[in-house]
């Protein structure tokens, strides 16, 4: 439980690096969709 939590305060970080530095939410939302589909291959391989 502790790593997710630690993975969701990552990404919100990382959004909001992104968004103040001018990117748009579509690159947020491709990069959070990254991470999805890893997490996915990850836990599908368990």
């Amino acid at each position: 439980m502790q790593s997710m939590v630690v993975e969701k305060t990552r990404a919100s970080i990382e959004a909001a690096g992104t968004l103040r530095m001018g990117g748009s939410p579509e690159i947020v939302i491709a990069r959070y969709r990254e991470d999805v589909a890893a997490n996915m291959k990850r836990l599908s391989a368990a």
